[in-house]
């Protein structure tokens, strides 16, 4: 699980490597970031992942993948790239280009638009990771974890590196 007491089992170099590897194998932009989000569903304590495109319009995240028991909370929520409160989430992973990390969805005021569905899900915390392969900013990689404060900030730390890692590869 991702919690500080386990970080020294979870093998995150693995994670980097095998992601490299598949980054050089995919062959579009679509199907690196499912390749990534299947990858971010096998880390242990992860409950939902799903990948999500900036859509054309420039306000709208479209959902591309998701993986989990929570599939029903991905196609009853909205999801905006906007200053409103729905995109706060995804436009300051977008401002920083760091993860955006809410360590208790139960308290933490940027996540009052979902915390109610959150709480029915089981939903404790998240992660939203800015994707950027080669550089151009494309989408968001959000992870949801039944265990508040599971993103710690040695896991933040290592996720940083891994949007790194993406926005270094290039796409064919």
């Amino acid at each position: 699980m991702l919690f500080s007491s386990d970080l020294g089992s979870f093998d995150w170099d693995a994670l980097k490597d095998d992601l490299r590897n598949f980054a050089a194998e995919a062959q579009d932009k679509v199907e690196l970031l499912e390749g990534i989000g299947k990858r971010f569903f096998d880390l242990p304590g992860i409950m939902l992942v799903w990948v999500g495109l900036i859509d054309k319009d420039g306000q709208t995240v479209i959902p591309i993948f998701e993986a989990g028991s929570c599939g029903s909370y991905i196609d009853n929520n909205k999801f905006v790239f906007d200053d409103s409160d729905l995109g706060v989430l995804v436009g300051q992973a977008d401002q920083t280009r760091l993860p955006k990390v809410i360590t208790d969805a139960g308290s933490d005021p940027a996540y009052e638009p979902w915390r109610e569905q959150a709480k029915a899900y089981g939903f404790a915390s998240c992660a939203v990771l800015p994707l950027m392969p080669a550089g151009n900013l494309c989408g968001f990689l959000t992870l949801y974890s039944s265990n508040p404060r599971a993103f710690t900030n040695e896991v933040q730390k290592r996720l940083g590196e891994i949007i790194q890692l993406i926005t270094s590869c290039a796409v064919h």
